[in-house]
């Protein structure tokens, strides 16, 4: 500020007293004029409302200003980025089939974060509850895939968006949902309006009964996602599965050796060409499970339970046969390796979407009262 009314001497007194809220301390040199006072406190109003002023103008186009910045001066770098409403504490449920406190299709707040879109099916009506916990697990999968930075998770219930519009923009979309005829893709114009996102690289994801398909979409599908289970040639049975080594490949980062009982998928219909396939759980089932002719016809084999494709188009795809029981994706006496199934298919999902995948893998803890949360009831 400048103070261009006054004599040097009265310059430096009310310099030296800005600090207070008075001047009086200046009355000697201004030789009692109270209006000369009032012309200093005037002078200062001023020039500090002008500096003011320029500062909310934002700088000066002026090309002769060349005044830096202060080092410690705030850069737009250091503004933390908005909220998500997703990756906020959720309220507490009334009950375990309380599922209205989970954000659902709610875009996200940042421009820049990887949006990953997780489609629950509706409740399976076929199964009992332990089982096919759709909606539950994706919330599961939600909380955990937060905890990525920049990864915001988009939540869609009963198989299909109330907006397809809600893919947009979305580096991956998965399905966890009832498979076959009543699969969410099942229907034609549903797999056209997914299409174009698939053409742009979109990640493709189907977990357990997501992968089987009808004759009529399973193409389409075997092309997106590399396989499909397909009637009469796979098998679905229950057994228990060990898995001690792996590929090397992102999607098992941090995975070590692991065995959990499920209904295991297996013997899948790959696409013709298998060149980009990678297969990332192998393991040998009883052969009593081999109940179609083309897996009675191999005994002994070991068997493809998940695996990674990378598309023509360059996208990525991940499928994963397991997941039936709910109880397996949450650790417990009877599941105490869950937390393997829960980073195997995080961070297939999250490679899927272009995300690096941490040499360690990425941190699947949860909070122990998800294991009742978000149930369908049946």
């Amino acid at each position: 500020m400048t103070l261009t009314r006054l004599d040097p001497r009265t310059l430096l007194c009310v310099a030296a007293t800005l600090a207070s809220s008075s001047l009086l301390g200046c009355t000697g040199l201004i030789e009692g004029r109270r209006e000369s006072m009032d012309a200093a406190r005037d002078a200062v109003a001023l020039d500090t409302h002008r500096e003011s002023d320029a500062a909310d103008a934002g700088p000066s186009l002026d090309a002769s200003d060349d005044r830096a910045a202060p080092d410690d001066a705030p850069s737009t770098r250091d503004v933390a980025p908005p909220r998500e409403r997703i990756c906020e504490a959720w309220g507490a449920p009334t009950d375990m089939f309380d599922q209205s406190v989970v954000p659902i299709e709610v875009e996200p707040a940042s421009a820049s974060a990887t949006k990953i879109v997780l489609v629950a099916g509706a409740a399976s009506a076929s199964h009992p509850r332990g089982a096919h916990q759709f909606f539950a697990v994706v919330a599961v999968l939600a909380k955990l895939l937060c905890r990525v930075s920049n990864v915001v998770p988009v939540v869609v219930r009963d198989g299909w968006p109330t907006d397809p519009r809600v893919f947009d923009g979305a580096a991956s979309i998965v399905f966890y949902a009832d498979g076959a005829a009543s699969h969410p893709l099942d229907a034609a114009s549903r797999r056209a309006a997914l299409a174009p996102h698939i053409a742009r690289g979109a990640g493709f994801v189907n977990l357990h009964y997501a992968v089987e398909y009808t004759a009529q979409s399973a193409p389409t599908a075997r092309d997106w996602l590399g396989a499909t289970y397909e009637p009469g040639f796979s098998v679905n049975p229950l057994w228990r599965a060990g898995y001690s080594s792996f590929p090397t490949h992102p999607i098992v980062n941090g995975v070590a050796a692991f065995e959990i009982e499920d209904e295991w998928y297996y013997n899948v219909r790959w696409r013709d060409d298998r060149s980009s396939v990678v297969e990332l759980l192998r393991a040998t089932p009883p052969d009593s499970t081999r109940t179609t002719p083309d897996t009675a016809a191999n005994p002994g084999r070991a068997e493809v339970t998940a695996w990674a494709f990378v598309r023509p188009d360059g996208g990525r795809s991940f499928g994963f046969t397991g997941g039936h029981w709910f109880a397996n994706w949450l650790d417990s006496a009877d599941a105490p390796h869950a937390s393997m199934q829960r980073r195997l298919v995080a961070q297939g999902i999250l490679w899927s979407a272009g995300v690096a995948v941490p040499s360690a893998g990425v941190d699947v803890t949860y909070t122990p009262t998800d294991v009742e949360r978000y149930l369908d009831r049946r």
